[in-house]
């Protein structure tokens, strides 16, 4: 797991204006929802606006883009099957344990 060849599939989400704190409840409900399809959020990217004010530029987030990924499908089975051979590897030790006398 981790290794550099994985693949992953990425999905962006837009909020469509800044993060405020009384937007916390739906935030957590954006992220649990992605997060119960196998999403992991790895970026939070604000996009920055700029405005002319009397003047003055000022310069605000006018949205920001969730970035999200899994394990690509083929990766998550190869996974799954390293699994299986590692709990197949581990009960045949526990096996042998179990048989061994001193």
């Amino acid at each position: 797991m981790g290794d550099k060849s994985d693949k992953w599939e990425y999905k962006v989400y837009v909020w469509n204006d800044q993060i405020t704190p009384s937007d916390e409840n739906r935030v957590q409900e954006i992220l649990n929802d992605f997060g119960r399809e196998g999403w992991k959020l790895v970026d939070i990217i604000p996009q920055v606006v700029t405005h002319q004010h009397e003047g003055v530029q000022e310069v605000s987030v006018g949205f920001n883009v969730f970035v999200f990924r899994k394990k690509d499908k083929k990766e998550k089975d190869k996974d799954k099957e390293k699994d299986k051979a590692g709990d197949k590897k581990d009960a045949d030790n526990g096996k042998i344990l179990e048989g061994a006398t001193d």
